[in-house]
């Protein structure tokens, strides 16, 4: 199951994105400024961010800058999803800084659903993604040791990344 950071300081947004985002089978964790955010996905990352822009001690602009620049998130999708600077030029500078997406509330939740789908795909199809869950060692779920092979690429040898794309079943305490 996909994990989705959602950002924003209105609780109500967030409730509201939380009840889509779980309706369409996402797993949730919620902030409420960039800065919060931040911390919580340098412990967990995420699969995909959906931050608000005008937010107090850290806005949207700012964690998004600081995630590009960030080595462990920058290939994390980051969508905006705001009321607030919603003109051509305020769509360019996201872009400018790296914003994946640019959705302006309020969206009907298919319409939403949909554009987090479509980004989760293509990160899937550039291979930055393995899949959502993997195994360790003891048999239960794991979401980092997939993560680190395919986040460093040059790791071709990295046995988990083997078994983990081979489809071949795993075998509790078998050297791979």
């Amino acid at each position: 199951m996909p994990r989705i950071l959602i950002v924003d300081d209105n609780q109500k947004n967030l409730y509201l994105l939380e009840a889509i985002l779980k309706g369409n089978g996402y797993e949730v964790i919620a902030a409420t400024n960039g800065a919060e955010a931040l911390a919580a996905a340098k412990d967990d990352p995420p699969d995909a961010v959906i931050t608000d822009i005008l937010m107090p001690v850290m806005d949207g602009f700012e964690l998004c800058r600081r995630w590009k620049a960030d080595e462990q998130l920058n290939g994390i999708p980051v969508i905006f999803y705001t009321a607030t600077y919603t003109d051509q030029k305020d769509q360019e500078f996201a872009q400018k800084i790296g914003v994946d997406r640019f959705i302006i509330k309020p969206q009907k939740p298919e319409v939403l659903a949909s554009e987090i789908k479509r980004i989760l795909d293509e990160r899937q199809e550039k291979g930055t993604v393995q899949t959502s869950w993997h195994v360790s060692m003891s048999g239960k779920p794991c979401r980092n040791i997939a993560r680190f092979c395919s986040t460093n690429s040059s790791r071709k040898s990295c046995s988990w990344k083997r078994r983990l794309t081979s489809g071949r079943p795993w075998k509790k305490n078998a050297r791979h």
